[in-house]
């Protein structure tokens, strides 16, 4: 890929992402509002009555268009990246019901908990709380968004760690929340960092066959990620080359002989974020120790890195990026500091309290 290539394609994701929101915008100015969600047969309604002044629509993650009503005072979300972003908003306290993995930050962990996760909600326990909206991840179900829509209550899905997507999420967040200039600000600081990883890795003046080969293992043991995911988009935005990206399949179970014949530079291991420092440090141990690694460039030169999925969410996507720059090309990256951008990041969205309540390790070593 020469340099060209690489800013073309970069340019290429931020116009598909200004077009998606474009296209929610032009959707939120024209689609008519007078449009009012069935309510039959439910007894735990929202009964907030509707103005054609009150109402915006926004195209969600799956392409849904979605009318809701403002103002937004009560949420339930079911995704712990869409719960982080709403707090940097300084919406927290609108948060009245959440998913399992929703903790982070540490406030939020004081409010009940109405699903394990996006695709096993308590749709029950979410009627109870008569929220205004339901944010989800994708893995919600099609079912579960009928249901809760047919009550009255619009359904939000989105993903929060595809680069393609992010700022699109963002400014849906602004409309939905009334706080559009907040949406800019969080865009431009993250812009920041992700700009400074364009230009250094754009400058580059090499061919493909230079980048340093990653081999991606995604939660599980020789489970990888090909160029359809998003874990793929990263590695690249950060001038590496994934050796999976022409499998098939979106997370091809690969076989370790395989995997040693491609030979990788850097092996990310991505976890969730609820291991600790000794299961990361234990884990590096294991890949590192499998039969036959020994042979292959990232073991000989302790290029094996385990980083949890936290720092690609939303607002912190940016720090991800940032540590996977530094591991593929720390010649130049060496002066950028992952641990100070994200500690930068929280004093100025969640405050320094929440920095100080932080003491997990987001990467090992």
């Amino acid at each position: 890929m020469e340099k060209a290539d690489n800013k073309q394609k970069r340019k290429g994701q931020m116009k598909r992402s200004k077009f998606l929101f474009m296209v929610s915008f032009l959707i939120f100015v024209f689609v008519p509002t007078f449009f009012l969600l069935g309510l039959s047969g439910c007894q735990n309604t929202n009964s907030r009555e509707t103005e054609i002044s009150d109402t915006i629509t926004i195209l969600d993650g799956k392409s849904r268009v979605v009318e809701l009503k403002l103002p937004i005072d009560n949420i339930v979300s079911l995704s712990s990246g869409i719960t982080s972003l709403i707090c940097a908003f300084g919406d927290g306290d609108k948060i009245i019901g959440r998913d399992s993995y929703s903790t982070f930050p540490s406030d939020v962990s004081s409010v009940e908990e109405v699903a394990k996760s996006s695709a096993a909600p308590n749709i029950e326990l979410i009627l109870e709380k008569k929220p205004d909206v339901v944010f989800a991840d994708s893995q919600i179900h099609d079912e579960e968004i009928s249901k809760l829509a047919d009550c009255g209550i619009p359904v939000v899905t989105d993903v929060t760690s595809d680069p393609e997507r992010m700022f699109f999420l963002i400014r849906n967040m602004g409309l939905i929340l009334d706080k559009k200039e907040k949406a800019e600000e969080i865009i431009s600081f993250m812009e920041g960092y992700i700009d400074t990883v364009h230009e250094r890795i754009g400058n580059l003046d090499f061919k493909e066959e230079a980048l340093p080969k990653i081999y991606f293992e995604s939660h599980s043991e020789y489970k990888s990620a090909s160029s359809q995911t998003s874990y793929h988009k990263t590695i690249v935005e950060a001038g590496g080359i994934n050796i999976a990206a022409s499998e098939l399949s979106k997370l091809p179970l690969l076989s370790p002989e395989w995997i040693i014949e491609k030979n990788p530079d850097v092996i990310i291991r991505r976890v969730s974020g609820d291991e600790n420092y000794d299961e990361m440090k234990a884990l590096r141990d294991e890949i590192m120790s499998r039969p036959g690694f020994q042979d292959i460039a990232a073991v000989q030169n302790g290029k094996v890195y385990i980083i949890k999925s936290d720092v690609f969410m939303t607002l912190r996507y940016p720090i991800g990026l940032l540590y996977y720059a530094l591991y593929f090309h720390p010649d130049i990256f060496g002066d950028m500091n992952p641990v100070k951008a994200h500690q930068t990041l929280i004093n100025k969205f969640l405050g320094e309290k929440e920095w100080k309540n932080m003491t997990e390790c987001f990467a090992f070593p």
